[in-house]
Parts: C-alpha cells; sequence; structure tokens
C-alpha cells in the first residue's frame, strides 16, 4: 500500500513538474526568439532580390522614443520629390527593418514616403523581450505621434505590417484613428488561437500547454496570450483593410486572416495566395502583381 501510494505520488510529481518545465520553456521560447541580425537580414534579402537599390537611396536614421522611452531604430526614406502620403512599414516576429524592404520599393513606386524600423529586441535596437504585439503596439503610436508632429496633421499616412506586424498594426487602432489604410500580410488576430493550433502542429504537445505556457508568461513577462487579440480593434475602427494570406501557410494559419476579413466593418479586401508560405505573398505574385492589387485598393478607397 505505501509501495503503490509512493508510486503514484512519484507519477503525479512527474506530470506536474513536466507541466511546469513545458510552461516556463515555451513562455522563455516565445519572448526569446532567436533573432535574425541585421548583417543576415541584408544578406537574405540581398540573394532574393529585395535590397535593389536600397543603400544608395536618400535616407535618414532616426530615433524616436517609444513607449516607457524604450528608443526605437527607425528609417526614413523619402521620395525625391513632394508628396504628402507616407507609410510606416512594420517588419514580423524575429526579423528587422531590412526584411520590410520588399515592400519599401513597392510603395515608393506608388508615391509614399516610407518609414521602416525594428521592433523592439530586434535589429539595431538594445535587447528586449517580445510582448508579440502589446508594447510593441505602443511603440507603433508613438511611431505614429512622431511622423504626424514632424510631417503635419494633414499628411495621408498608412501601414503596412507583416505577420506580428500585422497584428501590432491593428492592435495599434485602439490609440490611433487617423490611420487612412492597413495592408495585413499574414497576421494574426488572436495569439492565443493561433499557439493552440501551432503547439499540436510544430511540437505535437496537447492544446492545453498553451494556457500553462501562457500562466508562466504572464507571471514571468507580463503579458497572456489571451490578452493579444487585434482582431478585437475591428470590432470599433472602419479603417479600410486589405488582407494578404498564403493558402499554405501552417505558421500563422490562413483561418486567422479569413477570421479578421469577416469582422473587419470597414471597406475590405482579402487575397489568399496559392503556393505561398508564411510571408511569401509578395515572392509568389510577384512585385508588380501585388503593387497593382495595392495600388487598386488605394484607388477605391480615395
Amino acid at each position: 500500500m505505501v509501495l503503490a501510494l509512493i508510486i503514484v505520488g512519484s507519477v503525479i510529481g512527474f506530470i506536474l513538474l513536466l507541466y511546469v518545465f513545458i510552461g516556463i520553456f515555451f513562455s522563455f521560447y516565445v519572448a526569446h526568439p532567436k533573432n535574425t541580425s541585421v548583417d543576415r537580414a541584408i544578406k537574405q534579402e540581398t540573394e532574393w532580390g529585395n535590397v535593389r537599390d536600397y543603400f544608395e537611396l536618400e535616407k535618414e536614421d532616426i530615433e524616436v522614443k517609444g513607449f516607457e522611452n524604450y528608443n526605437l531604430h527607425c528609417v526614413y526614406v523619402p521620395l525625391s520629390y513632394k508628396s504628402n502620403k507616407y507609410v510606416i512599414i512594420s517588419h514580423g516576429y524575429t526579423y528587422n527593418h531590412i526584411g520590410s524592404l520588399r515592400y519599401l520599393h513597392v510603395f515608393r513606386e506608388l508615391g509614399f514616403n516610407v518609414v521602416i524600423y525594428d521592433n523592439r529586441g530586434c535589429g539595431l535596437n538594445k535587447k528586449y523581450i517580445s510582448t508579440m504585439g502589446k508594447k510593441e503596439s505602443k511603440d507603433l503610436t508613438c511611431i505614429v505621434d512622431y511622423i504626424f508632429n514632424r510631417f503635419g496633421k494633414d499628411i495621408y499616412l498608412g501601414l503596412h505590417g507583416e505577420s506580428m506586424g500585422s497584428a501590432l498594426q491593428m492592435m495599434s487602432l485602439k490609440d490611433k484613428r487617423d490611420i487612412k489604410f492597413l495592408i495585413n500580410d499574414c497576421g494574426y488576430g488572436n495569439l492565443y488561437r493561433m499557439f493552440r493550433k501551432d503547439i499540436k502542429h510544430f511540437f505535437h504537445l496537447p492544446k492545453f500547454f498553451v494556457d500553462d505556457a501562457s500562466f508562466f508568461s504572464r507571471l514571468i513577462f507580463k503579458f497572456s496570450y489571451k490578452e493579444i487579440v487585434p482582431e478585437k480593434e475591428l470590432e470599433q475602427s472602419n479603417v479600410p483593410i486589405c488582407f494578404f494570406h498564403g493558402a499554405i501557410d501552417d505558421f500563422v494559419p490562413t483561418s486567422e486572416t479569413e477570421n479578421m476579413y469577416l469582422l473587419a466593418k470597414g471597406y475590405k479586401e482579402i487575397h489568399i495566395v496559392d503556393k505561398a508560405w508564411h510571408a511569401e505573398s509578395i515572392k509568389v505574385l510577384g512585385h508588380a502583381e501585388y503593387k497593382r492589387i495595392i495600388s487598386e485598393f488605394l484607388t477605391k478607397i480615395a
């Protein structure tokens, strides 16, 4: 009898220990990603043909005070002629401002002055945890304020985001209602929902471990996965949105964009791109076709 109790107790103890270990591991895995260096990003984007003449263009490195006075590295790339159109491009999880070059040329050709930047903890910024959009969205609000204060309240300002960049841009709508449009490329609308799919698909673990990890994330890093719900802002906003998503994306499931499209209240378009994986819509469609879709979208909402 005693032996049986010891065995049962040991099994329960092991299960509890495993539960704690997985929760802490996953929460650290999310908050401390292995970010791509700027040098590595330059090499990658050059190989993919996205850098083009970027380093020959006129540009200005600027530092913007973000949320909680966190310094954000930004690059302002103006046109060679006067335009009141501006766009801020937000990169995805683990990447940096160089990853935004694949979209920078699209908007310059459409007559936009462009701002690209590094999310906190990424690129040329100081190390910091990833909060999956919680603090990053407030950082973006600070950049938006900087652009309006510098160039005037009457400018035409839009946002383009890829993956987490799309999510944090939607979350920023809570603070900024004067954005003219969003281009949402492969973003997630509900982090908790997405992680429940990812943990089963990539880690072959039961979905309940996401609750475990979310608990430890809130305890250690002060944010839970359940509070990262970018799609919630769509219920309060009529901002026009153009959605892109790869049809075979299993990192951020295509269903995330389909759900957001249904929730969006303003003018909206959705483009599910065949044979495109995560963040590959522009690669599969090609620069010219991606630009055409955005150009027609902007014409419709003008």
